[in-house]
């Protein structure tokens, strides 16, 4: 049987034992046993940690919502911004004009967006190549809620990428009668108009929304370019029958201004200038996803998710002896079935949850390499064949009691073209592990054990300039521990403490000296990396004014092999947020937000030879005013106009410390007008 054929076939077996097995379910279609209901369990639910609805406090993991109503009172301008603000997250604007962004959950640094899985209603978005999460694809006003999940525990759910945590960004459905023009304009030349639609007719409910963005950048070449359409569309005609339909178009043009070395600063060169005023990247992105979910019985759930994702870039970039112009077109095909059953186990409250997760990921590339003045062409096919099998169950032998567990077994084949050899396979076992327990009020204590592994992204395996696979290059593995208290909300106050540690094995990195002649090359560590750190989260409201925030305290080393001792680069080991929203009228409202980033190694700095890069605090406040339909806003970036840098690396030759400087005080103002 030919390989794409093989790889969907599960699918159907799966469908066809979870068909046979239904009608044991419909002899007993009752409704549930109460007595096995947490009855004292906040009625919050989430979706990304079982991959089914379910109260937030069965889930013995560190867990944060974020609702609609939260974004919209942030000062938060994209998804980054509010995964910063409101989950604390270490979020890392690479050029500095958001269109690179690096979300980084616990502490992997320049390998963050390959350790942390990003989903669109429950869709894969994160690519299997350096891309990594394109953020600019989903605006802000599309946003139901974002459900963040830390820790591996969404590996065996989910599978690769997922070692750091999972993201969950969940899009509007259309429950609310809604219609909504934004139009908006600020510093740098900036314009942004968005136009939204949701409303629920005879069959169900739609959401529509439609977006443009244009702005020069804080820096020369610092531009882009922005638009969007994209939408979703449930039909559920009966309740026993839901099919969704979500899909978008998106295309971006931008600049990418490039590192500023210390040595160009220092000669003159202006924070706003650039070395690279030519380098640039278009995205062309459709997808689409069709979700049929059916409800057998009030305990017994079918629902799969297929989905397609055509993605097409056009970049150029320079370096010191020549430059590298190139197209890469990717097409994404997934399937991800599942079934849900709620059956008493021995009398107590039981849910088992099978599934599997299937796809092929193909990508064709044309490379311009010009080096020392002499040109060549290079034409590749990469592919990367994915299927994993898992199930997950959740036992609650007792009101305040909650066991977890869970199994994946996934595979993966890679195919290159032109190559010798041509193809390689790998494939991971994974287990998971939790106990949830309901102290006195609304407290409750978790204890979580999770498996996490990721493996190597398609131009880390293969070597361009010799048409080889990287053989020695294999997966790399993670032992995730979570321990944690969360107080849910009551009355007006929230609170969460948690303690992680992560072990990990053949960590992947890119080493600036490594490969055969010094030009750098992705490996595995050879020693093992640890990660253990503190999140701290809490907030409340006092008379209408309202404030939260984060602390996160996290030490990445190298334990062993040729670089024991040495600090993971890129990884603060302490960070900060405040938030408060004040309502100084009926009408008028201010929002202000802070944030801290301790010092960090300098990416690439595996040695720890070249020092720290600098502290830095930014505050923002967003000024709203509320007419009733229409709504005002001023949104005031970077109050104290610091000079700050974001992101810095080594770069240059002979290597030298560059940074990317962020901007300075800027503002944008605008109106919301409802109908």
């Amino acid at each position: 049987m030919p390989y794409r054929l093989s790889l969907f076939f599960p699918v159907y077996v799966i469908v066809a034992v979870v068909m046979a097995s239904v009608r044991s379910v419909y002899a007993q279609d009752e409704s549930p046993d109460s007595e096995g209901e947490l009855v004292r369990f906040s009625q919050e639910v989430v979706v990304t940690p079982t991959r089914r609805d379910e109260p937030l406090v069965r889930v013995p993991a560190p867990v944060t919502v974020i609702t609609a109503t939260e974004i919209a009172r942030s000062t938060a301008r994209d998804i980054p911004d509010v995964l910063r603000s409101h989950a604390g997250l270490y979020v890392t604007d690479i050029t500095g004009n958001r269109r690179n962004y690096r979300v980084d959950l616990r502490g992997f640094g320049e390998t963050a967006s390959s350790n942390t899985l990003v989903l669109v209603d429950g869709r894969r978005v994160t690519l299997p190549d350096l891309s990594g999460t394109d953020w600019f694809q989903i605006p802000l006003d599309r946003v139901e809620r974002i459900e963040v999940t830390k820790g591996s525990r969404g590996s065996v759910l989910y599978g690769d990428n997922a070692t750091g945590g999972v993201i969950n960004i969940i899009t509007k459905d259309g429950r609310r009668q809604e219609r909504r023009v934004t139009v908006e304009a600020g510093s740098f030349d900036t314009l942004g108009v968005n136009a939204n639609i949701e409303g629920v007719g005879r069959l169900g409910s739609y959401a529509f929304e439609a977006s443009y963005d244009d702005t020069d950048g804080y820096r020369e070449n610092g531009y882009t370019e922005v638009r969007d359409f994209g939408g979703r569309l449930v039909i559920d005609p009966t309740r026993w029958f839901q099919l969704a339909f979500t899909g978008g178009l998106h295309t971006d043009k931008a600049g990418l201004p490039g590192e500023l070395t210390e040595s160009a600063l220092a000669s003159g060169v202006s924070r706003r200038g650039t070395l690279k005023p030519d380098e640039f990247a278009e995205v062309d992105d459709t997808y689409i996803m069709v979700a049929p979910r059916l409800t057998l019985t009030e305990r017994a759930i079918v629902q799969a998710d297929l989905s397609y994702r055509q993605r097409d870039t056009v970049f150029f970039s320079s370096f010191a002896s020549g430059s590298f112009d190139g197209r890469t077109d990717i097409s994404v095909v997934s399937a991800s079935p599942q079934f849900v059953l709620t059956e008493p186990v021995l009398g107590f409250e039981n849910t088992l949850v099978v599934g599997g997760d299937f796809s092929v990921v193909t990508e064709r590339i044309v490379n311009t390499t010009v080096f020392t003045g002499v040109s060549s062409v290079g034409l590749f096919e990469l592919e990367k064949m994915n299927q994993g099998f898992y199930l997950h169950d959740e036992l609650f032998p007792q009101k305040d009691i909650g066991l977890s567990g869970g199994y994946r077994f996934d595979r993966v084949e890679y195919a290159f073209t032109p190559s010798s050899p041509s193809r390689t396979t790998l494939n991971e076992h994974l287990a998971t592990a939790g106990v949830n327990y309901a102290l006195s009020g609304d407290a409750y204590l978790y204890l979580g054990f999770s498996q996490g592994f990721r493996y190597p992204l398609l131009d880390e395996l293969f070597n361009f300039f010799s048409n080889t696979i990287d053989r020695t290059l294999t997966g790399q593995t993670s032992n995730s521990y979570e321990v944690g208290l969360r107080q849910t909300y009551s009355g007006a106050s929230f609170g969460q403490i948690n303690y992680f540690y992560v072990n990990t094995e053949n960590e992947i990195f890119f080493n600036p000296t490594g490969g055969a002649f010094g030009f750098g090359a992705n490996e595995n560590l050879d020693g093992r990396t640890r990660r253990h750190g503190i999140e701290v989260s809490a907030g409340g409201t006092v008379h209408e004014v309202s404030a939260s925030g984060s602390y996160v305290y996290t030490h990445a080393t190298i334990l062993d092999g040729g670089l024991a001792g040495r600090r993971v680069p890129n990884v603060p080991a302490h960070r900060l947020t405040l938030q408060t929203l004040i309502p100084l009228s009926e009408r008028f409202r201010l929002g202000v937000d802070g944030r801290f980033v301790g010092v960090r190694l300098f990416e690439s700095d595996y040695g720890n030879s070249f020092g720290d890069q600098e502290a830095y605090v930014v505050v923002n406040l967003k000024a709203q005013y509320d007419l009733g339909r229409v709504e005002l806003f001023a949104d005031f970036r970077n109050l104290l106009d610091r000079e700050y840098a974001e992101y810095g690396v080594l770069g240059g030759f002979p290597v030298e410390r560059a940074f990317f400087p962020s901007p300075g005080f800027h503002m944008h103002v605008g109106t919301t007008l409802g109908f």
